[in-house]
């Protein structure tokens, strides 16, 4: 019966520390000869759609908004960065500064919100753009940072035995699974030229904002500009 518990108890294990991701890429067929008309882009606000997630029970609309919007602008910051440190020496495409970008579109009294739906051709006329770069991150929490920690202590108890002897740190459960697009959308005619999507999970040790960087520093290295 022992030999059948822990046998069980392994298997459950796997299933949940098991991680996925995968990629996926698409390129217009005239997007080559659209990229060599573009001589600066912006990055707009991440759109952030967060599942699983339960908010104190004492926040309003108000302060979720808030919340949500300043986690948009964090993302937005970090694929910036990611973006200036492949094109920071290219003599091609120039990336506009996101202090520029958010100063235009808040002066049109645009909302993130509002920016997250907004026609891409609209919002490059705005910024004086030929392009803008809009990106969309699903996240779908499966349990909190606190939780995972707590199941990671047992199940590697369970296994490996005192701490000292977990092997690179043990095994962490997945928290969240984050679904992320970036696309680059002509200034003309909205019309999406290239789009990459990554999905990457995230354990306790290893929390969104730094797996979303990592995806987007990958994005950045694949993004369709002649260095």
């Amino acid at each position: 019966m022992k030999t059948i518990y822990h046998l069980s108890l392994l298997l459950i294990t796997v299933m949940l520390f098991s991680s996925c991701g995968s990629t996926l890429r698409y390129t217009a067929t005239d997007a080559p000869v659209e990229f060599k008309t573009h001589k600066t882009i912006a990055v707009l606000p991440v759109e952030l759609v967060l599942k699983g997630k339960d908010y104190p029970k004492d926040w309003d609309e108000d302060k979720i908004t808030q919340f949500e919007t300043d986690q948009s602008e964090i993302y937005q910051s970090l694929m910036y960065e990611a973006l200036l440190r492949k094109f920071r020496t290219t003599k091609g495409v120039k990336i506009q500064s996101i202090d520029n970008t958010m100063e235009i579109l808040k002066d049109k009294r645009l909302d993130v919100k509002d920016i997250w739906t907004e026609d891409e051709s609209r919002l490059a006329q705005m910024l004086g753009v030929d392009a803008v770069v809009r990106t969309k991150i699903e996240q779908v929490r499966y349990m909190s940072d606190r939780q995972a920690m707590n199941v990671s202590a047992a199940t590697n108890a369970i296994i490996w035995g005192a701490p000292a002897f977990y092997p690179y740190g043990g095994i962490s459960p997945r928290t969240a699974t984050l679904r992320t697009t970036c696309a680059i959308v002509d200034g003309k005619n909205s019309k999406v030229l290239w789009r990459m999507g990554v999905k990457r999970d995230t354990q306790w040790n290893n929390p969104p904002k730094e797996v979303a960087f990592t995806v987007f520093r990958k994005m950045a290295r694949n993004f369709p500009y002649s260095e």
